[in-house]
């Protein structure tokens, strides 16, 4: 193998996480965080609270600065992050997120007066290297149709109900019917829990069920589509931030832990084939590969180059 390309794959997570890191600032900036980004830069999607956090968490070592904006806005914001949901999705990355979380809890609990934040860390548990010198964000502005997730928790209060109904609602087709599982995959909870929230919002005729023994459920033919104004298919799409940020961090983590020498195009393979086993099911849902071709993908260039433009372009 040349040595040009053996460097191919570090070049490519370098690009891959450029691109990861401008879409984080980008959102950052959306929900006021102090963020310098181009004006013709901006996220193009239903951003994701407990998501932005922990992919800023992985970050934490190469751009302390996020950490310190995204410390000063959860003192601000800490109300509208649903402590369930970032306990269920930290699960999906690499290990010092979780442990990164608990030091960024304790500076939320103690900074900001949050009893919700303690049960995330323990008495010895070190708060996370950050600046408190001035603060980098301000209040949250919930008419800014990116902010739709946290404008929904300020109208239902924090649980799986508004997330429920932002999915739904900007999901790419609102009025196709979609099982409970996948609900709850999609947003980070329980089947058994939000298949009761969907009932619930069912019977109260927020949403319409489709018969059958595996009914599927949809917002687009009931009156709470339109909840927060008459053309609600003008705010931004569900892009599964969640899901793109785990899987790339994912990778990105992967590479930091061999050598160039041994990515071989084989391993290589095998590691897109383990990532698309974890994380893939949404890559169809989210139309980045359609059906036919994503059980055939084991080529880690186009499956990254189609990972990085989603980020440039969507996020």
């Amino acid at each position: 193998m040349t040595t040009a390309k053996r460097a191919a794959p570090t070049r490519r997570a370098q690009e891959l996480r450029q691109a990861l890191l401008s879409a984080v600032w980008r959102q950052w900036a959306e929900l006021g965080g102090a963020a310098a980004v181009p004006g013709k830069n901006h996220t193009r999607c239903i951003i994701d609270p407990e998501a932005l956090i922990l992919v800023t968490l992985w970050l934490a070592n190469d751009e302390p600065r996020l950490i310190d904006v995204a410390t000063s806005w959860a003192v601000l914001n800490s109300d509208f992050v649903s402590i369930q949901r970032i306990k269920n999705v930290a699960r999906s990355y690499p290990e010092p997120v979780y442990e990164r979380l608990r030091g960024f809890a304790r500076i939320i609990a103690e900074a900001g007066a949050e009893a919700r934040w303690k049960p995330l860390y323990a008495e010895a548990t070190q708060t996370l290297a950050h600046r408190d010198n001035k603060m980098r964000a301000v209040r949250v502005d919930l008419t800014r149709p990116t902010a739709t997730w946290l404008r929904l928790r300020g109208m239902f209060g924090l649980g799986i109900r508004p997330d429920v109904i932002v999915f739904l609602m900007r999901k790419d087709d609102p009025g196709e019917y979609i099982d409970s599982g996948a609900i709850a995959e999609a947003i980070g909870y329980s089947r058994p829990a939000v298949k009761r929230v969907l009932d619930a919002l069912v019977e109260a005729g927020g949403l319409s069920i489709a018969p059958g023994r595996d009914a599927g459920y949809a917002i687009g033919w009931s009156s709470l589509f339109t909840i927060l104004g008459p053309n609600p298919e003008q705010l931004p799409p569900w892009r599964y931030c969640h899901q793109t940020f785990a899987l790339v961090t994912d990778f990105l983590s992967g590479t930091t832990t061999q050598t160039v020498d041994v990515r071989t195009s084989f391993i290589e393979r095998v590691e897109v084939r383990r990532m698309i086993q974890r994380h893939g099911g949404y890559l169809v849902a989210n139309r980045l590969f359609s059906p036919h071709e994503f059980p055939q993908i084991d080529e880690v260039e186009p499956f990254l180059h189609r990972i990085e433009s989603m980020l440039d372009n969507d996020f």
